[in-house]
């Protein structure tokens, strides 16, 4: 195992070639839209009678599995056979070409479920020489025996990845002396580690960060500012495009607005100055009798202006035989009663159960989610709804993996029943189900069915099994769930659809990170900084906003090294290795492309 593409590259071609026999070579077969960055095999393989290689994906036959090794016993022009190592004469496998899809995931707005839609095809002999490894290819592999080279790591926890593949110590050899420089430690763990102490707050700080959390939550959930632009959208619609038609109807909206800003939103600034003193009067505001008696009743009062107000929306009808009128008007209308519906809900428990944090939160996370409902009557219902289809709501999920123990779990679970039922893995649970589930601890069959890219195949099948395990671990570690965001885009029917490099440019400027952008957008962090970059070449931002300055520098002294010609993907990975991102040296490239014409 080595850091560098091209060391073991190298050593694998030094090999084959001092095996004096005829090579072969076999080129993969592309169909339809397959990147090159993401070819899971060599484009040509070539082999030998003896070469050493190892099987890149799981047989179906279970005849071979990734990461088994083997020497090629036996080929031709048409193909070879492997003898697995250590095994017997007479357990050659006769190698066939595999496949590997690129697939994309839609959802159908018909039957609001994911669907797979397959842009191409990749097809190749499932191998690759094996004398030697890159520490990246191997994660998730196990070895018997390895020899181990790290002196050029670069990355933070290379090192170990490369020891930890190994069963046993009698069976791993370092090439070299492991240096000092190849134990990197990750600057940001380094940094917290070395501020712990000091970041720690004490009780005072933390009493305070109670206080102000507490008192967001409630003014949250006082501010009526969403429901204030669906009124004003609806009011907006009816001027420009029914006041010869329904002129009545315009001016019961005009009323119903002004006696919202006066009944509502008027009463509810007042209402949150009384909170505010409450709370500041108050040492232990969370069981303040006072506060909670006049928290009950507000609830009470704008739970009532809320059910004037679902009224009204519920009972507007806007007909017309305009098809584009028509798909906007619903949308309208739909958002203002989502909001009207959120509030309605939340103000009923706060009437009915009182003002208790952790249980608000649930069920405002529940509400969000769209887990419950109501009826005319007040009675709890489990909404089926869909919402309008321009308006998109998902959970959102963190990129990174926040319960790694949970998610090796997981992981081998799903292994485990990928060999069980002859499939590929992601047939069983999707990456990103996998990262939603173990990033937001679903505790429920409801809350299961939520998460992105699971859905309700994947609950009748595997459901009980998944939230068996999330439970076992959230009882052993005393995880909790946390709590629920999400993300909604609205769109009005007619307007035009915001371009994806702008959305990420627009959540860029409003202060996330590129990693919070790719989160958010369930895309990789490589395809938002193509994003940005647009922005870059536009003038609107400076390269050094998006991408650091030792990278640029990296990535600059590598261009004027191969004079100033735009890699290849391969050579790219080869010669920078997978810290620097591909458009981040196209950004680069084309930024000293400018410098230099200007």
């Amino acid at each position: 195992m080595v850091t560098h593409n091209w060391q073991a590259d190298k050593i694998n071609e030094d090999e084959l070639s001092r095996i004096g026999k005829p090579s072969f070579r076999y080129e993969a077969q592309v169909k339809g839209n397959f990147p090159e960055s993401s070819y899971p095999a060599d484009k040509v393989l070539e082999l030998k009678l003896g070469a050493q290689v190892m099987f890149i994906k799981n047989d179906l036959q279970k005849r071979y599995f990734n990461g088994m090794l083997g020497e090629v016993s036996a080929i031709d022009r048409d193909g070879f056979t492997v003898r697995p190592i250590d095994a017997p004469y007479g357990t050659d496998i006769e190698v066939e070409p595999g496949e590997w899809t690129n697939v994309k995931y839609v959802l159908n707005e018909e039957t609001n479920a994911v669907e797979e839609t397959e842009e191409g095809v990749f097809t190749q002999f499932p191998v690759r020489l094996a004398w030697a490894i890159t520490i990246h290819k191997s994660q998730g592999l196990t070895f018997e025996r390895a020899l181990i080279d790290t002196q050029w790591a670069f990355a933070h926890g290379q090192t170990y990845v490369a020891l930890s593949r190994c069963k046993s110590l009698e069976g791993l050899v370092l090439s070299s002396p492991i240096p000092r420089s190849a134990i990197i430690c990750d600057s940001h763990v380094s940094g917290f580690s070395q501020e712990i102490d000091s970041r720690t707050p004490d009780v005072e700080t933390v009493k305070h960060l109670e206080r102000s959390f507490y008192r967001e939550t409630l003014f949250d959930l006082l501010n009526f500012k969403q429901v204030r632009y669906g009124l004003e959208a609806l009011l907006r619609l009816l001027q420009e495009s029914f006041y010869r038609l329904y002129p009545q109807t315009l001016a019961a909206c005009e009323r119903q607005r002004d006696d919202f800003a006066k009944a509502v939103e008027q009463v509810s600034a007042k209402f949150c100055r009384q909170i505010d003193s409450l709370m500041n009067a108050s040492e232990d505001f969370a069981a303040d009798s006072v506060l909670h008696e006049r928290l009950s009743k507000g609830a009470v009062y704008f739970k009532e202006q809320m059910s004037v107000l679902a009224t009204f929306a519920k009972e507007m009808e806007l007909p017309t035989d305009n098809k584009e009128l028509k798909k906007r008007t619903a949308t309208t209308l739909e958002n203002l009663r989502e909001q009207i519906r959120m509030k309605l809900l939340l103000f009923g428990h706060l009437a009915e159960k009182g003002f208790r944090l952790h249980d608000f939160l649930n069920e405002r996370s529940r509400v969000l989610v769209g887990l419950i409902d109501k009826d005319n009557d007040g009675a709890e219902t489990r909404s089926g709804r869909r919402t309008e289809r321009n308006v998109r709501e998902r959970l959102f999920v963190p990129g990174d993996i926040l319960n790694p123990k949970l998610y090796e779990t997981l992981v081998g679970w799903r292994n485990e029943r990928s060999k069980d039922e002859s499939v590929p893995a992601y047939v069983v649970l999707q990456q990103k189900a996998l990262v939603g589930i173990v990033n937001l601890l679903p505790d429920s069959p409801e809350a299961l069915k939520a998460i992105p890219y699971f859905g309700s195949k994947g609950l009748a099948k595997y459901g009980e099994e998944i939230l068996e395990m999330v439970g076992e671990y959230m009882k052993e570690t005393g995880a909790t769930r946390p709590e629920i965001r999400i993300v909604k885009e609205v769109r009005q029917r007619g307007e035009k659809r915001e371009k994806t490099h702008e959305l990420s440019y627009r959540l860029f400027r409003e202060g996330k990170t590129l990693a919070e952008i790719a989160g958010e957008r369930v895309l990789t962090v490589d395809t938002v900084v193509g994003h940005l970059s647009r922005a870059v070449d536009d003038g609107k931002m400076r390269l050094e906003e998006m991408i650091p300055y030792e990278k640029i520098a990296v990535i600059t002294a590598f261009l004027e090294k191969n004079g100033m010609e735009m890699p290849s993907v391969h050579h790219a990975r080869t010669e920078l290795g997978p810290g620097i991102l591909y458009n981040e040296i196209k950004a680069v490239h084309r930024e000293l492309t400018r410098s230099k014409n200007s």
